[in-house]
């Protein structure tokens, strides 16, 4: 019965699924009080709104941006957290919510 919590703490701070987890509890409860601010959804509006005729660029830009990102310092599980941004980009640029 105590496998879950060994498999969770073992290895160091850094190392280990804890790290992680916390990380990504953080970052999603800091996205959830930007995200009721309603900066998020104004700076996405404000985004398509100076890139009027280039939409087609938002696609190759961040894969680019993600893959430099997972390449340079390892960002994997953190880039779960960036889909709370992206989604409602892309749906509002007229892509599919699938796109993402």
């Amino acid at each position: 019965m105590n496998f879950p919590f060994e498999g969770l703490v073992s290895g160091s701070k850094w190392g280990s699924a804890i790290g992680v987890i916390m990380f990504m509890l953080i970052i999603g409860g800091a996205f959830g009080i930007v995200m009721r601010t309603g900066t998020i959804d104004n700076g996405i509006l404000k985004l398509i709104d100076k890139t009027k005729g280039s939409e087609a660029l938002f696609i190759p830009v961040l894969f680019l941006l993600f893959s430099l990102g997972g390449a340079v310092f390892g960002m994997g599980e953190e880039a779960v957290a960036f889909a709370i941004i992206i989604a409602p980009l892309m749906v509002r640029l007229g892509y599919d919510g699938i796109t993402l």
